[in-house]
């Protein structure tokens, strides 16, 4: 967090988290946990502060035509994502991507349009992250 303060609640539990502090969703127990080293990746990131970028509000809301199905999108960037809906699992690995509604999950076979080219999320957590593999140390 770099402002303000979040509450993670999952069914596995809550977790406050304030300024100058990270967590995540453990993957084993789905409890939110604080991250004790947060990686150098995260915390030197160049990305601009949300309140740093300048939004046309008009245009902001204003009506679009959907470039994509409504459902949760998601590429990766280094390391691996497995998506999960009910007994089917599709592990995604660097550069792949996945989709998933009410009703499917499936592995694309491109990035949409809207996912890519965005250089603020390449390099973070990978080769130039502290850690192997670009991970972070987690509290249990």
């Amino acid at each position: 967090m770099w402002a303000g303060e979040v509450v993670l609640m999952t069914p596995g539990g809550s977790l406050s988290v304030a300024i100058n502090q990270a967590a995540i969703i453990a993957r084993t127990t789905g409890k939110p946990v604080q991250i004790l080293t947060i990686p150098p990746s995260v915390t030197n990131n160049s990305a601009p502060k949300p309140d740093t970028v300048p939004v046309d509000i008009e245009k902001l809301f204003e009506e679009a035509v959907s470039s994509g199905d409504p459902g949760l999108y998601v590429t990766v960037h280094d390391g691996q994502v497995i998506l999960a809906k009910g007994d089917q699992k599709i592990d995604l690995g660097r550069g792949e991507s996945g989709f998933s509604n009410d009703e499917i999950l499936k592995r694309l076979s491109n990035i949409p349009g809207f996912m890519g080219g965005d250089q603020q999320l390449d390099g973070i957590g990978g080769p130039n992250s502290a850690l192997p593999g670009g991970g972070c140390i987690v509290g249990q």
